[in-house]
């Protein structure tokens, strides 16, 4: 299994806990991070890095083809996340490796400048993923603590907000699509069976409420 991703969508799997856009938005993500990068072999999954609208954005209401609706803010967030990790268009490593470089060179208190821009950042959520993820021994959100004690314990002791949703296993047929549906310029293709990618949002309720040009959500 092979996933393109954005460079600051690294950290927006580490820190993804039951939020999205709207409920195909936040459906995709979790059968993604859920399903796949938290399961016990999530660890091996291959990631591909791409500077285009990955498997995160396809359905994303603000996706605009392999581009966003602030490009602006999305090419500055990706240019700083790929500082941070050092990771550039076109690398290819595995999840695990994706963790190892969040917990080593990442702090709680650093999201504050390389996630400028990103309106999920006030919930603090993300913050605590990573103070998690410096504790933990396999780095998953679900990993036994250790004593590296790094992390700040007011934001580790945070309650995980969960979707309601039960993620499938990998191998059903909504993450066999997500994974393994044709892709252009890192854009997943519609399936009858997966995620359907848009430029335009849904309608009805959504999880949580559109943001207008230049308060972009990305990644989350």
């Amino acid at each position: 299994m092979t996933i393109r991703l954005r460079r600051h969508h690294v950290l927006c799997a580490v820190g993804f806990y039951g939020q999205g856009h709207d409920s195909a938005y936040l459906s995709n993500i979790s059968h993604l991070v859920d399903g796949a990068l938290r399961k016990h072999d999530g660890r091996s999954v291959t990631i591909r890095i791409t500077d285009h609208a990955d498997v995160i954005c396809a359905p994303c209401p603000f996706r605009r083809g392999a581009g966003c609706e602030s490009q602006t803010v999305i090419d500055r967030m990706d240019e700083r996340h790929g500082q941070a990790l050092d990771l550039s268009p076109g690398d290819i490593l595995t999840w695990g490796a994706c963790l190892d470089r969040v917990r080593d060179r990442v702090r709680p208190d650093d999201l504050t400048s390389l996630c400028e821009g990103c309106s999920w950042l006030d919930g603090g959520l993300c913050r605590a993923a990573v103070a998690r993820l410096s504790v933990e021994e396999e780095g998953l959100p679900e990993g036994s603590p250790t004593t590296r004690g790094r992390a700040d314990p007011s934001l580790a002791a945070q309650p995980r907000a969960r979707s309601q949703e039960r993620p499938p296993d990998a191998s059903s047929p909504a993450m066999t699509a997500l994974t393994t549906s044709p892709i252009t310029n890192g854009v997943m293709k519609a399936t009858a069976s997966g995620p359907t990618a848009r430029s335009a949002p849904q309608t009805g309720t959504p999880s949580a409420p559109a943001t207008p040009i230049g308060q972009a959500r990305p990644g989350r």
